[in-house]
């Protein structure tokens, strides 16, 4: 049985807190029960193994060292194409670093890197709970502490950044990724939750997204008239839930994939 590698963000962990009502786990994924994600789904409908490496909050910039760091073979690769409000800080840590420690399967599937990388966007500038927990975990053995003015500033950088180049400098790395992934005979197969694909051209790409010409969160708006501010269809507000990541799976992914591979 061969392997297939899934890398991306939130949407493709299926991983979500869930909503309870009356007691009543509701929404997402019972993944703590056993209960398949849709990754993990996808896989079973395609007779494969998942080497499930997707992480939520983190995007583009750490793919590569991701997919370096699994050392068993797979024959497809399914990427999301990650939105641009996704940064990342290297903080230290330790004094023992080993070389090519990004490189560690471990690192990322055990989740060390929650200790190294601290994620942040424009919503953490009012420094929250939340957003003062990664600034205490970055000063934890930090040299030079990281103030709440300097975090601030940093924030302020990053929403003067230019949308439009941010999608330009995701779709160049994903293009080199694309180049990569098929120089080891692996099939990269890329997917688009809300990254806008409009923009660019996908000539060299195989994508889930090339049967609708959308991404799937417009999708799944227009088309099937989802209301993703309705709890039934997002229980976050955010992430699209389980039962209908599964039908996405059963209506686009799994006979798109087989075709690609006996192509």
């Amino acid at each position: 049985m061969s392997n297939i590698l899934v890398i991306g963000t939130s949407h493709a962990t299926d991983r979500h807190a869930y909503q309870e009502e009356n007691l009543v786990k509701q929404y997402y994924c019972k993944f703590e029960d056993g209960e398949q994600t849709w990754p993990e789904y996808l896989a079973s409908k395609l007779n494969m193994n998942l080497i499930d490496i997707a992480i939520e909050g983190i995007g583009i910039e750490t793919y590569a060292s991701r997919i370096l760091s699994i050392k068993d073979t797979y024959s497809i690769a399914l990427l999301e194409m990650p939105d641009h409000y996704r940064h990342e800080m290297y903080v230290e840590q330790h004094t023992d670093y080993k070389s090519n420690y990004l490189f560690n399967y471990n690192f990322w599937k055990e989740q060390h890197f929650k200790d190294e990388i601290i994620r942040y966007n424009p919503s953490d500038y009012d420094c929250d709970k939340t957003t003062m927990k990664k600034i205490n975990r970055a000063n934890k053995n930090a040299t030079q502490p990281l103030t709440l003015n300097d975090f601030q500033a940093s924030i302020r950088n990053i929403v003067r950044h230019n949308e439009h180049l941010q999608n330009d400098k995701i779709y160049a790395t994903m293009s080199m990724i694309n180049g990569y992934l098929k120089s080891q005979k692996v099939l990269p197969v890329w997917f688009s939750y809300n990254f806008e694909i409009s923009d660019y051209e996908f000539k060299d790409f195989t994508s889930i997204n090339e049967q609708i010409g959308k991404s799937i969160k417009d999708y799944v708006q227009e088309d099937l008239n989802y209301n993703l501010n309705d709890k039934n269809y997002a229980g976050d507000g955010i992430h699209l839930n389980s039962n209908y990541w599964r039908q996405l799976v059963d209506n686009l992914f799994v006979e798109f994939i087989k075709e690609k591979t006996n192509a």
